[in-house]
């Protein structure tokens, strides 16, 4: 069994990394996000166990990626800390959190328990969860070198002239707080600070209305990457949204 591990410094999550290969697993370990999500599929672990400490926001992605991988429904287990407030996420991801306080000291009775549960249930599965989501190539929304993204403003104030994009140029991920899923889809047109959206599927429409406001979005546009939070204006057949 093969176990993935990916911590923001290579020398934290002994303890984790020791647990697991007393469980038996293979540990592979990345300190880098974007490393660790190219190979993915490569590495075909059974377990991926990532630090919501490290990475707040793209913990979302990998779980959702491992768990619509087309050749194993990989578990995630989430490194979380006291005052967690992505239990619902989590939940909605199929992700197990682990809560921890010393990355060097963890309760190995507590954490061979969460293993053995995650053991006995893909031992139980008769059939793979059924996943109503696509699958997301994070090349599309993220560069190694995005990272701390910058703000839309910055990103603007690099262009020459008001910025307008369309298309293959900008691309835009949501979180639907109303069914806990990730949203792509086209933007049709971004002509700052209005955005203009088409959702992939119909749950990007779900429970949405005119003055929402969505926090955990992300605008890739040629100049760059940027964490955005933006506010419902109009819906449609698209959804019309203002960067707060």
């Amino acid at each position: 069994m093969i176990a993935l591990l990916i911590s923001g410094n290579i020398d934290e999550y002994e303890a984790i990394k020791e647990a697991l290969q007393e469980k038996d697993y293979s540990c592979v370990h990345y300190t880098s996000f974007m490393k660790a999500y190219d190979n993915l599929e490569e590495i075909a672990p059974d377990i991926v166990v990532i630090s919501s400490q490290d990475y707040p926001r793209h913990w979302k992605i990998i779980a959702l990626a491992a768990k619509t991988n087309p050749e194993k429904n990989i578990k995630t287990i989430l490194l979380v800390q006291d005052g967690f407030k992505g239990a619902k996420e989590a939940q909605a991801l199929s992700a197990y959190p682990f809560t921890y306080t010393d990355a060097d000291k963890i309760n190995k009775t507590l954490f061979f328990e969460l293993i053995n549960s995650i053991q006995k249930r893909e031992d139980t599965m008769d059939i793979r969860d059924s996943v109503n989501s696509v699958k997301l190539n994070y090349d599309e929304y993220f560069d190694e070198e995005d990272f701390p993204a910058p703000t839309v403003a910055e990103l603007l104030s690099r262009a020459e002239d008001e910025y307008i994009s369309t298309g293959s140029k900008c691309s835009f991920i949501y979180m639907n707080p109303s069914v806990m899923s990730l949203i792509t889809g086209k933007v049709v047109s971004f002509i700052y600070p209005e955005i203009c959206f088409r959702p992939d599927r119909k749950e990007g429409f779900q429970s949405v209305y005119i003055g929402q406001i969505l926090d955990d979005c992300s605008l890739k546009t040629d100049i760059g990457l940027s964490s955005v939070k933006v506010c419902v204006t109009d819906i449609t057949d698209t959804i019309t949204m203002h960067i707060c």
